[in-house]
């Protein structure tokens, strides 16, 4: 069953409304390869399409497709003579003689290669199998991308040659040809990843509605835990695979597609920076669904104002009561809202330390600090969206909010005042600089 609200490519900001249409905006990431792919691939489909209606019972098929006898039989029927001949070679010969022993390692040879090149078909019979089947019911993710594979298990599939030791080598993409034994094996659709990630986002929602809410980093981590359980393989059907009907559009992000693309794939690059767009979804899930539910608590309260005669709030009660929801919310975690509120300014931030990218430079503040604490306020009261803006709403909260920073300046002076007092008149041994420092000087 589709889980509509959970848009993952929303994170993204490539709102591409196709994957050619992409390659215009990305192909120095990683779009263009994906194009070229697909329209190989839209070949392949045809012919496969055709193979498979001419095969009503993929396990009936031969052990070889016709394609695949004449190499085989031709090297088969070159071997049986070199055994032959070895074998005469051992008649005419005394036992022990060198020539006698070479042919017994020609013939022990030929013994192991034939049997090589059986351990060879056997492989390639039954996979070949596995992959029409997998094919015929539309199972092979999206992310497997080996035209080599495609061709040779398809209706113009060849040997193309078999060396000494009776490895098997097919054709490629575009007639060339490669070793079997050295191919990358194809792999299926698997919806494990994406069921997780389904069940983290509904958490994410549910939390959200009943008023609680997360900052950004919790969602990556939480995103990075599950994606770590899981190979490059469960990755790309992740990124490629519509498994639920939901569009998560993440096949459309330039970057994580060259990094998948990469010839060297970076697992643990690739995590990271999939965690990160997942993340941001859940978070943006998350904070939505705490928007609707703030905005049911507003509801509600005018509901009951309204009732008691109240009526509505006068514009500077709403002003006030949005100074006052933004100044709890930065005493309350302020890096949360540093980087949900002020996204043009924050770089860092843990616990009470937060770094603000100011005039292209670093700015750290220590909001344990009255200063620092009274300065990040007055960046708040500026660059924050809840405040500054041009509409009247806006600057009146603009203005309540600086009046209430005002008086926490004053509270932070007076309550110095009174710790100066309290150590120059009752307890000036407890009162060393070093044990003032450590004193709070602002409020939870």
């Amino acid at each position: 069953m589709a889980i509509d609200y959970f848009k993952i490519g929303q994170i993204s900001g490539k709102q591409f409304t196709d994957v050619p249409g992409a390659v215009g905006k990305g192909l120095e990431v990683g779009f263009k390869p994906l194009v070229e792919w697909q329209k190989k691939r839209d070949k392949f489909d045809t012919d496969y399409a055709r193979l498979l209606q001419s095969t009503p019972n993929i396990d009936n098929l031969p052990e070889l497709p016709t394609n695949y006898l004449p190499k085989a039989s031709e090297w088969l029927i070159s071997k049986q003579q070199e055994y032959a001949a070895n074998a005469r070679t051992t008649l005419k010969t005394r036992p022990g003689s060198p020539e006698y022993q070479q042919a017994v390692m020609n013939m022990n040879s030929i013994k192991s290669s034939v049997a090589n090149l059986k351990s060879n078909l056997t492989g390639i019979n039954t996979e070949r199998k596995e992959f029409l089947k997998s094919k015929e019911q539309g199972e092979i993710s999206l992310g497997f991308q080996n035209a080599d594979i495609y061709e040779a298990y398809g209706p113009n599939g060849t040997i193309t040659a078999i060396d000494a030791n009776g490895n098997v080598a097919l054709t490629g993409d575009g007639g060339k040809s490669f070793n079997w034994n050295e191919r990358q094996e194809f792999f299926n659709k698997s919806g494990g990843v994406q069921k997780d990630l389904f069940v983290a986002g509904d958490i994410a929602l549910k939390e959200g509605e009943a008023g609680k809410q997360r900052d950004i980093d919790y969602y990556t981590e939480k995103s990075k835990a599950i994606v770590a359980q899981y190979d490059l393989p469960k990755i790309k059907s992740l990124v490629f695979d519509d498994l639920d009907g939901t569009d998560t559009k993440l096949a459309e992000d330039a970057e994580l597609v060259s990094l998948i693309n990469s010839p060297t794939p970076n697992l643990p690059e690739i995590r990271q920076a999939l965690a990160n767009k997942l993340g941001g979804a859940m978070f943006d899930v998350n904070s939505n669904a705490f928007k609707d539910y703030s905005d049911k608590q507003a509801k509600a309260l005018a509901a009951k104002r309204s009732q008691a005669g109240l009526g509505s709030l006068t514009d500077s009660q709403k002003a006030q009561n949005t100074a006052n929801e933004v100044f709890n919310m930065v005493i309350q975690d302020p890096v949360a809202y540093a980087k949900t509120k002020l996204r043009g300014n924050f770089k860092e931030g843990k616990g009470t330390i937060i770094t603000l990218v100011m005039d292209g430079k670093d700015k750290r503040f220590d909001l344990k600090r009255g200063d620092q604490f009274m300065e990040f306020m007055d960046i708040v009261t500026k660059n924050s969206n809840q405040l500054s803006g041009t509409s009247a709403n806006t600057q009146a909260a603009g203005r309540k909010f600086y009046d209430i920073i005002l008086n926490a300046r004053n509270t932070l002076n007076t309550r110095e005042e009174g710790f100066q007092q309290m150590k120059k008149q009752y307890l000036p041994q407890f009162f060393a600089p070093e044990t003032l420092s450590d004193l709070p000087t602002t409020f939870n």
